[in-house]
């Protein structure tokens, strides 16, 4: 996986000021104008980021309390009181890092799945 993806964990909610909608927009607009790029959102306090390590040192400056991991560590024991939504959030990620998705990405070819052959060969009308 690309090696300027990082994990970003937000505060957790309890964490936060009253008013989270304001703040989680506040938050994704500093992530953004600090030059980061947002890759996934799992809608809570989880984020695939691409940033640069200068990106880094000012989205912690304007995020005190974040921590920014590599998407490759043993994510589950950093969050270790993550709710479904980000378990499962998590396990797509480790699932797309893994070196057998990589390399079955690379490998695959276009059209081969049933799934991909049933919509190039399939009627659009049902029962035909």
């Amino acid at each position: 996986m690309d090696e300027n993806l990082r994990l970003l964990i937000l505060k957790k909610i309890e964490e936060r000021k009253p008013g989270l909608k304001i703040d989680r927009s506040k938050e994704l607009i500093a992530i953004t104008e600090s030059g980061a790029k947002i890759r996934h959102d799992d809608g809570g306090r989880l984020l695939l980021i691409e940033l640069s390590p200068g990106e880094e040192r000012i989205l912690t400056a304007r995020l005190p309390g974040i921590r920014i991991v590599p998407v490759d560590t043993d994510i589950k024991k950093i969050v270790s009181d993550s709710d479904p939504n980000e378990s499962l959030f998590l396990d797509a990620l480790r699932i797309r890092a893994s070196k057998s998705y990589r390399e079955a990405k690379k490998t695959r070819k276009f059209g081969e799945t049933p799934e991909e052959k049933q919509l190039t060969t399939g009627s659009c009308i049902r029962g035909y």
